[in-house]
């Protein structure tokens, strides 16, 4: 039996040493006025949920050579970058739940998330970013 856990840390020691540090942001949702839903919130930023992680960016091409089968492979044609991270397996946190990556300056678009979880610990996160 494959022990999933060793997988994950493996990948998360990878992506460390050879990543770039990078923020991850959940955005407000609530909007700003409950009668006009569809305007969204005034200021999405101003209570955000943020995580720093480790990411490993890779082009958009080389991610079916990675295991990964796109759910909409023009989503992925289209994507500016893709960053892989992992958190190994103590960290339970959902990634696929980010809006958001935020490198120095940079913000980028999280449009697509996809999961490697063969067993009970995700191994890995590849986050279809578009500027």
């Amino acid at each position: 039996m494959v022990d999933y856990a060793v997988l994950a840390d493996t990948a998360n020691r990878l992506i460390t040493a050879n990543g770039r540090s990078v923020t991850l942001s959940i955005l407000d949702k609530t909007p700003a006025d409950a009668a006009k839903p569809w305007r969204g919130p005034a200021d999405p930023r101003s209570s955000e949920t943020t995580k720093a992680v480790t990411a490993a960016f890779v082009p958009p091409s080389g991610l079916a050579s990675l295991g990964f089968a796109a759910r909409d492979d023009e989503l992925v044609k289209r994507a500016d970058e893709v960053a892989l991270a992992s958190l190994g397996s103590g960290d339970t946190t959902d990634l696929t739940l980010y809006n958001e990556l935020v490198e120095g300056s940079d913000r980028w678009r999280i449009s697509q998330v996809m999961r490697l979880k063969p067993g009970a610990a995700t191994v890995l996160y590849a986050m279809v970013l578009n500027r």
